[in-house]
């Protein structure tokens, strides 16, 4: 992964996750109701799906009612 961000100059995706089997690997980019996909992200992703050979979701993250009460 260092060589990976030094070559594209960004940083991985959030996390690595796996299925239970371990039959299939991608990784997640975790962004907050206000994150937004940067740049150099969007351009990045395809190029690193092709190097390591699996997807890249993006899943935004919402509070509950419940949590911002709190």
């Amino acid at each position: 992964m260092r060589s990976l961000r030094a070559k594209h100059r960004v940083q991985p995706p959030d996390l690595l996750v796996y299925a239970p089997d371990f039959s299939k690997y991608w990784f997640v980019e975790v962004k907050s109701p206000t994150d937004r996909v940067e740049a150099r992200q969007d351009s990045s992703y395809p190029i690193l799906q092709a190097e390591l050979g699996a997807d890249i979701e993006i899943v935004y993250f919402i509070s509950s009612p419940t949590e911002s009460a709190r």
